[in-house]
């Protein structure tokens, strides 16, 4: 008979080596604010993270490029990258627009709004929202951990985002 593992926290070292190719230093691109502008007008001016835990005031929002990194845009696979923001669809636009061929990172179907916790908090640090979120931002948890972490800890949601 298997007995039960109380709750507990687990803590992971955890080294990942991500390369990043040459790449001009950023700035703000006319599609991008486009974007953001869009996204704002479209009603979707939320942190995804805060609302997949039923939370859905949220402040200090940034602009997070969630199928392809900025810097990694000249080297992305546009086929894989549209399969990607299919798959997650964020907030439908992948659905609505259907096979469009991808466009680059700054694509509107590949950005999601994240509150700083959830975009660059770091791990360990209680998140503003709910305490009970420790594993950071988005750039700093793998995507599984980062995500039970919002779903499991989260209040129970009751409309969908789409």
């Amino acid at each position: 008979m298997a007995t039960e593992i109380p709750a507990h926290m687990l803590s992971l070292t955890v080294h990942v080596p991500e390369w990043v190719p040459t790449h001009a230093r950023r700035t703000e691109s006319a599609t991008f604010a486009h974007n953001r502008q869009r996204l704002l007008d479209d009603g979707y001016g939320y942190c995804w993270g805060c609302w997949l835990g039923g939370i859905k005031n949220t402040t200090d929002l940034q602009l997070h490029h969630g199928v392809v990194e900025w810097a990694t845009n000249n080297e992305a696979n546009p086929a894989a990258a549209l399969r990607v923001a299919q798959w997650l669809d964020f907030y439908g636009y992948a659905k609505a627009m259907g096979d469009t061929p991808w466009t680059d990172a700054d694509d509107i179907r590949g950005l999601v709004f994240l509150c700083a916790d959830c975009h660059t908090g770091q791990p360990g640090i209680q998140h503003k929202r709910n305490e009970r979120w420790l594993s950071g931002g988005i750039h700093y948890a793998p995507f599984p951990i980062w995500l039970a972490d919002r779903i499991a800890a989260g209040r129970e949601e009751t409309a969908a985002p789409v």
